[in-house]
């Protein structure tokens, strides 16, 4: 149409404003985190949720660690090391990062492969499907596992760790989501 082969735009009557936006993710409550631990029964998917929900990390990062990417830092206690790999990419560079592991995570990463892969069998595909099974035979429909990152970010704003912090955590992007769920 720019170069005059077309007298009229063909895309003239197709809406855009809503085109290219993300959709905003629930963040779950803590009785659902609860409902959703309790009922799991997928021994791979409740160690995902627990080590999601604990460190911030995505379904992706989490299902891409190697027992080797976990490391001591002394007295700072355990680190995931996050980044690119044979079983992940990251979303963006700043995504390489180092979360702490949880006390509470020390007897699910105890019932994980000592060496190589921790989800060697697992793909991210069949575990969102084995989420969202579980969330729909639960009554929580309205939850993505996306969703346990915002969980996280927002106990990190509860406890009173610092945006910055967070940030650290999580990436910079998703720091403020407890405050602004607009981002995802």
């Amino acid at each position: 149409m720019y170069e005059g082969h077309l007298t009229t735009n063909p895309f003239a009557s197709v809406r855009f404003d809503g085109v290219g936006r993300s959709k905003s993710y629930a963040v779950p409550e803590d009785s659902e985190v609860r409902v959703l631990l309790t009922h799991c029964t997928d021994q791979w998917l409740l160690a995902l949720l627990h080590i999601c929900l604990l460190s911030g990390m995505r379904l992706g990062e989490a299902r891409g660690l190697h027992r080797e990417e976990i490391i001591s830092k002394g007295n700072l206690g355990q680190f995931f090391v996050i980044k690119p790999n044979a079983l992940r990419n990251l979303k963006t560079p700043m995504a390489e990062r180092e979360v702490p592991v949880h006390s509470e995570l020390q007897p699910t990463l105890l019932r994980l492969p000592s060496s190589g892969p921790l989800f060697p069998r697992v793909s991210v595909n069949v575990m969102t499907k084995a989420f969202a099974k579980l969330r729909d035979s639960v009554g929580l429909q309205h939850l993505v596992f996306h969703g346990t990152r915002k969980w996280f970010t927002t106990q990190c704003e509860r406890t009173g760790v610092p945006e910055h912090f967070t940030a650290s955590l999580v990436g910079p992007k998703h720091a403020s989501t407890a405050q602004n769920p607009s981002q995802t």
